[in-house]
């Protein structure tokens, strides 16, 4: 297989591990995401080979799949990057890696190509651990990669087990998130570590995810978490499951986004969830918060916290209205110049000692 057809493979194979990144087109494995620091950055996506001999329910790369294989040498991988990379194509390396032989030859394989790499690139790399690597081949990754990640998939043992008998939840993954952590407060992964669920297959409800999610990031010194809406794939034991509905994936990340940037408490938010541990679909998690708790405030008086428990108001906006206070009292011109979404705040507030009505502010 020649150099180009590897890097179409390679990189179409790397889709499924989720960055937070829309795919380029016409460019085999380029994918547009937001870096560490919030610029906008180009990543080289893709796979160190899609060989494995793991047998994952749901995975398009699982050894008994009947598909074409293959894989990057070190050399060749350093040699392909940089020739995007001079070409302008790309700013950073995402590398991820089905396991070929066992974890640790593969995770070697992956901290070889990086260290070639690093020869001639000081920028940004983001590299997959490999569940059950050794310690030293963890410690590694972590010396010459700004970020790493593991991938829990599943929330809990009994839930991963439905989408793989291969790996071993508390062992090969949680001891390698300690690990990771361990490396972070040596210094080493400036950019810190992150993980993925595969939405849907298991079976489980939006809670169970939350809970572990919320766990990494208290326990684990977890930076970020991300969501994946399962998709079958063809030849798999998992091909006949329905697809994932987006709309899950994205309520995933809303109430994600309401305990990691807002600081609300997990356990305050419970009233969210349905009876069977999931979130509505209809609106978002922090609509939801809003009616169960009859949220109301008079932007010139709460607190910041209060505001950001409105809808439509987020912390650049509660901050702004924080600043136009100070000078006169806040009405609607000084709400819609905040930033805030009055279509979703009207309801939410109040202005001397009137509820608004959205109806007459809606256009």
């Amino acid at each position: 297989m020649n150099i180009k057809e590897k890097i179409e493979l390679l990189g179409e194979a790397s889709k499924y591990d989720v960055c937070g990144n829309a795919q380029r087109p016409n460019l085999p494995g380029v994918c547009t995401t937001w870096g560490p620091d919030g610029r906008c950055v180009n990543l080289y996506k893709v796979l160190m080979t899609n060989s494995c001999s793991y047998d994952c329910n749901f995975c398009t790369n699982r050894s008994s799949r009947n598909c074409p294989r293959t894989a990057f040498e070190p050399q060749e991988l350093a040699r392909t990057f940089m020739h995007l990379y001079r070409g302008n194509y790309v700013d950073g390396l995402f590398l991820s890696s089905g396991v070929a032989g066992d974890p640790d030859r593969t995770m070697e394989t992956m901290i070889e190509g990086v260290t070639l790499l690093r020869q001639e690139f000081t920028g940004y790399v983001h590299m997959k651990i490999i569940p059950g690597a050794s310690y030293d081949l963890v410690k590694r990754a972590c010396g010459v990669a700004d970020r790493v990640s593991i991938n829990v998939e599943a929330p809990g043992k009994d839930r991963l087990s439905c989408l793989s008998h291969d790996k071993d939840f508390k062992v090969d993954i949680l001891r390698r998130a300690a690990w990771v952590k361990r490396m972070g407060h040596r210094g080493l992964i400036p950019s810190g570590h992150t993980t993925q669920f595969v939405v849907g297959p298991a079976g489980e409800s939006d809670y169970e995810i939350m809970k572990l999610s919320r766990w990494l990031y208290d326990r684990m010194e977890l930076k970020r978490a991300y969501y994946s809406a399962f998709i079958p794939v063809e030849d798999t034991p998992f091909e006949r499951l329905s697809r994932t509905p987006l709309l899950r994936e994205h309520r995933l990340f809303q109430m994600d986004w309401l305990t990691r940037v807002y600081n609300m408490k997990f356990k305050e938010l419970k009233c969210v969830f349905d009876g069977d541990g999931n979130l509505p679909i209809s609106h978002d998690p922090k609509y939801e918060y809003a009616l169960q708790k009859n949220v109301s405030c008079d932007p010139n008086d709460a607190t910041y916290e209060e505001l950001l428990l409105v809808p439509g108001i987020g912390p650049t906006s509660a901050k702004r209205i924080l600043y136009l206070r100070k000078f006169n009292r806040v009405g609607l011109a000084e709400l819609k110049k905040s930033g805030a979404v009055l279509k979703r705040a009207l309801n939410f507030i109040e202005m001397g000692g009137k509820q608004t009505r959205l109806a007459a502010y809606a256009k």
